[in-house]
């Protein structure tokens, strides 16, 4: 399954000097929870997120490296285990479900 981030209304989280430290979307199977994801190497000057875990359910958080400044050309540098044998990627703008 492969769709566009911009399609599940994503939001960038801000950090304390109001640069983006991450993002945050509609799960694209359920739709009834979000997906926040906290950068190791955040845009805007802002300060790293702490690496975790990747924890599943609902809102779950990870902090990874990514490249691109814009939804449309967002890519992740590993997935989001997203249980049942299911990881989360998104490479250039897309979301994709493996």
């Amino acid at each position: 399954m492969r769709q566009p981030l911009s399609e599940l209304r994503p939001e960038w989280i801000y950090g304390s000097r109001g640069g983006r430290v991450g993002l945050k979307f509609f799960c694209p199977e359920h739709y009834d929870h979000t997906i926040s994801i906290y950068f190791t190497n955040p845009l805007d000057g802002e300060e790293p997120a702490q690496p975790t875990t990747p924890v599943l359910g609902p809102g779950f958080r990870a902090a990874l490296l990514h490249t691109g400044d814009t939804f449309e050309t967002l890519s992740l540098g590993s997935g989001l285990d997203h249980g049942e044998d299911q990881t989360i990627f998104i490479q250039n703008g897309s979301v994709i479900i493996g």
